[in-house]
């Protein structure tokens, strides 16, 4: 699986520069949710966040470097500890303009990211692919709106997470 992703990421490192190329970047903010693997109904939820930098390769497509908090001081249920699950992403973005302005997007991204727990439990590191999609509102050529939900499917060796975002992005284009 990491084959394939370094073999992505450098075919798309590897795209000529064209004149449409744009430098980017976002400030998101949403709600978070895990759902609960472990089947003793320990849920979480709680506020998510992100900084993103982007460029775009042309009209239709993007690669993203994020910085994700996607719980932050969650609550776990039937608990008292806290969690926040947060790190980095790189994404691939795809754009379908169907209007002037206005454009549905999808994205797939790999992400690395550690869960520290309040309770002072040792920090454990999740990995995995963050995938979605949703709807961007150009503005005007500078600022973009962006309203999305991301799926979570992470991996880690103390257990694994699912946890759906629902966010909205601020985008300035350099």
């Amino acid at each position: 699986m990491r084959k394939i992703l370094v073999t992505t990421l450098l075919l798309i490192l590897s795209v000529p520069a064209v004149a449409e190329q744009q430098i980017y970047g976002a400030l998101s903010v949403g709600n978070a949710n895990e759902a609960d693997l472990s089947g003793l109904g320990n849920t979480a939820s709680g506020t998510s966040a992100g900084a993103t930098f982007g460029f775009h390769m042309n009209k239709n497509f993007a690669y993203e470097v994020s910085y994700l908090s996607l719980l932050s001081n969650a609550k776990i249920s039937n608990s008292t500890a806290s969690r926040t699950i947060h790190g980095a992403e790189l994404a691939v973005v795809a754009n379908c303009f169907v209007g002037q302005n206005f454009s549905v997007f999808g994205r797939l991204g790999y992400a690395n990211l550690d869960q520290p727990y309040s309770t002072g439990i040792a920090v454990s590191n999740l990995v995995g692919f963050i995938y979605g999609g949703g709807v961007q509102y150009d503005l005007n050529s500078t600022i973009s709106v962006r309203a999305g939900y991301q799926i979570a499917n992470l991996t880690g060796k103390s257990g694994d997470a699912i946890v759906n975002d629902a966010y909205a992005s601020l985008l300035y284009n350099f």
